[in-house]
């Protein structure tokens, strides 16, 4: 379900400023976010900072990716070499 959500976002969008990189940690919680959502007490401390920069959100007690952080990895497949099947 979060893959579609991902793809439907449409290029001509504004794309998305962060006001700080992320780190290594922090875009592979966004990528385990975006094959499904994680309980809360699986969570890690990158959950919580990316909760804080609006990319992640907290829905009936598990974190999922808002549409912010659905935009951040279309941008990061756009600029990217990478296929994602």
């Amino acid at each position: 379900m979060e893959r579609k959500r991902l793809i439907k976002i449409k290029s001509s969008q504004r794309p998305i400023r962060l006001r700080r990189l992320l780190s290594a940690h922090e875009i592979a919680a966004l990528l385990v976010l975006a094959a499904g959502s994680v309980e809360l007490s699986a969570g890690t401390p990158d959950f919580l900072a990316l909760q804080n920069d609006g990319l992640v959100c907290v829905v009936e007690s598990r974190y999922a990716l808002t549409t912010a952080g659905s935009a951040v990895l279309y941008q990061c497949k756009k600029k990217t070499t990478l296929q994602w099947s």
